[in-house]
């Protein structure tokens, strides 16, 4: 078991690649709301293509952990692959790149998610 020095000089490791990532997104676009069924899904992925539409560069991470229903919804199969390095390399469909849990978990199964202690 790692002591707690090591624990934190990985986190603070991990939290400096997390911003170099983010510090190549110029612009991010938030669609978010507490209730469920208003439609966020439909207006992030109707936004995401108006974007590549012209000719932005997008990306949409589906950060819904309870239903992730982006890859249903542009009809995107199969799973993500990733780097070797942990790092999971996003889908690509009509140009719209896409990350989502959706099909990294069998249908109808929870989703485990464990946190730094």
């Amino acid at each position: 078991m790692k002591n707690d020095s090591d624990r934190r000089k990985q986190i603070e490791e991990q939290d400096h690649r997390i911003e170099q990532n983010l510090s190549k997104i110029k612009y991010r676009i938030v669609v978010f709301s507490g209730k469920g069924g208003v439609g966020k899904t439909t207006v992030s992925v109707n936004l995401a293509y108006t974007l590549v539409q012209q000719g932005l560069d997008v990306g949409l991470l589906d950060a819904d952990i309870t239903g992730p229903n982006v890859p249903k919804m542009v009809g995107l199969n199969g799973v993500p692959s990733g780097t070797g390095n942990g790092k999971i390399l996003p889908q690509f469909k009509d140009k719209l790149g896409i990350i989502s849990i959706a099909p990294m978990v069998p249908d109808e199964q929870p989703v485990i998610w464990r946190g730094h202690g």
